[in-house]
């Protein structure tokens, strides 16, 4: 008796088929291992060379000669002035400065605001040497020594008046370090003793050299 033997041929595909579809995965996962591990570096490099910000460095700022019309001292002004009967009456506030020419003589100009001590009354004026011809300075201005100034400025008054030739002499006084005082004197009988008998007083600020880093404040 005769035993037939009948092969599955679909069991035999499905396997080959598995087989396949194993091999092709494999394939795959390899391809992608070696394009991960190429694209790595490549990637690594970019970063490695891009440029990187830095913090700006400040210089140091450098001293310079002042240049003609630039300040070579200047301050507040800050004084309480008589009225014309001697009595204290006036708050005197304001700013001034010296300005380098090209002359050996600056030009000297203030803005002075006035009130009296209980507040009222409150108005302002002008001291200029921008129009003076001739006038005297001894000593630097610039420096810690004393130096003073001499001449005549136009002076602006009540209601827009204004007087020239006036004379004016401008003391200043260091103590140290390019702080110092001023003191303003406006003739009194040019300006109808507006200002009062006594000194103008304010601040005063120049130009700060080595050496004046070094001196003690007096």
């Amino acid at each position: 008796m005769e035993k037939t033997c009948i092969i599955n041929d679909d069991n035999d595909n499905n396997y080959s088929g598995n087989k396949k579809g194993i091999a092709l995965l494999s394939l795959a996962s390899s391809v992608l291992i070696v394009l991960v591990l190429c694209f790595i570096p490549t990637v690594y490099a970019q970063i490695s060379s891009a440029p990187t910000a830095s913090a700006p460095t400040a210089s140091a700022p450098t001293a310079s000669a002042p240049a003609n019309g630039s300040s070579i001292v200047q301050g507040n002004i800050a004084s309480i002035q008589n009225n014309e009967s001697g009595q204290q009456t006036w708050l005197l506030t304001g700013r001034w400065n010296m300005t380098k020419t090209t002359t050996d003589l600056p030009i000297f100009n203030a803005t002075i605001t006035m009130t009296k001590l209980d507040g009222t009354m409150k108005h302002r004026h002008a001291v200029s040497t921008i129009d003076m011809s001739n006038g005297t300075m001894t000593g630097n201005p610039t420096s810690s020594s004393n130096s003073t100034f001499s001449g005549t400025a136009t002076v602006s008054l009540d209601k827009g008046s204004i007087v020239r030739d006036v004379p004016i002499n401008v003391n200043i006084m260091y103590g140290g370090k390019g702080f110092g005082i001023m003191r303003l004197w406006i003739d009194p009988s040019k300006v109808s003793n507006h200002f009062g008998n006594t000194p103008i007083y304010g601040t005063a600020r120049g130009l700060i050299t080595p050496s004046d880093e070094k001196q003690p404040l007096q």
